[in-house]
């Protein structure tokens, strides 16, 4: 397959899913309003009701504007849900509960990537566990279809194999879809090398989804091992870009571009090894890419700060990094498993586990300079009430409003000890 220049236009899993939302540039005078507070419930309610709670996955939103979402554990069985939020007349939120895991009838559970929607409205997922009655299978892929009468109906599209066999099993990531229908995702383990690999989902004619596993990592001593990053990210070219949290020539991780070739084999190229100094270390976030084909990310930690925010950018020469924010600043926290948010003006928007007023997380924004820095802007810091410990990023509607969830927080009569199921919440600028 021919590659384009990087100069043209690359889709974020971010940008393929909201292709509707127009993205505007939020102020640092930013208000939360607390949408839905998740309060585990063991009432056996499937179809109605709040029995979702610590979600660890991104929002994903319709072209009415309704929010679908996952949660990892919660529900009937204590394995997550699928769910819908949507706006009333009024202007409240209601939510529906749309599929709750069933891992005991072969189900999967515990879905900790986020959701993507196609042009019919299908919902395509993952889970990290289940898909078998055996304790500990390896996940599942899924669709959730809308029915008659508001119903969802689940079909499992693909179930990795059983963890005790030591085969590729556990999607950590969510999923893309290109042009053709095709998914595409990431395991953290398995593979031929047991250090995780990149798989495809191929519909057929006949309803069906054929398999394959694109690339295993851990081939050699300087290749990347273990993604752990919430999606993979596809251009207009079919190339797929993500992040490995560990491997590499200095064992810290790496950035990676999957390239697919004529006769159906993909090539691995690393596009940068990350040192472990102040360049940062242990990669979780996805690379998020500019119309330009500048990459973006987090890693979790560096060797000063706690952590760093970095540009990976394509030159006649090869690629160049830079560190554009270490957290430690203005931006005390710490930003894993992220998806950052970017707006055509070149504003990225994010969220940190930690950090903020009294430490439960917050929400922020880099905006580049003339002069190549960066000024970092905190535009919500969370109190634990109104949420704590965000584990994900936001989206962004056409008003440039922003929505995401917490995994804690909220009820606080939740989950034991104080913590609370978590909320979501939408940030007005």
């Amino acid at each position: 397959m021919p590659t384009q220049p990087m100069c043209s236009v690359i889709l974020t899993t971010a940008v393929l899913i909201l292709a509707t939302f127009t993205l505007l540039i939020p102020s640092a005078n930013a208000g939360e309003r607390t949408l839905h507070t998740f309060i585990q419930s063991t009432d056996g309610v499937i179809w109605g009701g709040d029995v979702g709670a610590g979600s660890k996955a991104n929002l994903v939103a319709d072209s009415e504007g309704n929010l679908y979402g996952t949660t990892e554990s919660g529900g009937k069985y204590f394995n997550g849900v699928v769910f819908e939020l949507s706006r009333t007349g009024k202007g409240f939120w209601v939510e529906k509960v749309l599929h709750v895991f069933n891992p005991g009838a072969g189900d999967g559970a515990e879905s900790l990537g986020g959701l993507i929607i196609d042009s019919a409205g299908n919902l395509y997922g993952t889970t990290a566990t289940g898909g078998s009655t055996i304790l500990g299978a390896g996940g599942t892929v899924f669709e959730l279809m809308p029915g008659r009468n508001s119903n969802w109906q689940e079909k499992i599209l693909f179930t990795f194999e059983s963890k005790i066999s030591g085969a590729p099993f556990a999607p950590f990531s969510g999923l893309v879809m290109d042009a053709a229908g095709n998914l595409y995702g990431t395991t953290s383990e398995g593979g031929t090398y047991g250090h995780g690999a990149v798989f495809e989902l191929s519909p057929t004619a006949k309803g069906n989804w054929t398999p394959s596993y694109l690339y295993s990592f851990g081939a050699n001593a300087t290749d990347g091992i273990d993604s752990m990053s919430p999606y993979l990210t596809l251009d207009a070219s079919g190339n797929l870009y993500g992040s490995t949290y560990d491997g590499g020539l200095y064992n810290f991780g790496t950035v990676f571009q999957l390239s697919p070739g004529s006769n159906g084999q993909w090539t691995e190229t690393i596009l940068y090894n990350f040192t472990g100094g102040a360049d940062g270390k242990y990669p979780e976030s996805t690379v998020t890419v500019d119309p330009n084909g500048n990459l973006f990310g987090t890693t979790e930690a560096a060797s000063t700060g706690s952590g760093t925010v970095y540009e990976i950018s394509p030159s006649s020469s090869g690629w160049s990094q830079q560190t554009i924010y270490t957290f430690g600043g203005i931006l005390a926290g710490q930003s894993i498993y992220l998806t950052l948010a970017l707006d055509p003006a070149g504003n990225l928007f994010g969220v940190s586990q930690l950090g903020g007023t009294g430490n439960w997380g917050e929400v922020w924004e880099l905006s580049p300079t003339s002069s190549g820095t960066w000024t970092p802007t905190v535009l919500f810091s969370f109190d634990q009430t109104n949420g704590a410990q965000p584990r994900t990023g936001v989206i962004r509607d056409g008003l440039g409003n922003l929505y995401g969830v917490t995994l804690a927080g909220g009820q606080l009569s939740c989950g034991g000890a104080n913590a609370g199921c978590g909320v979501a919440f939408e940030i007005t600028p």
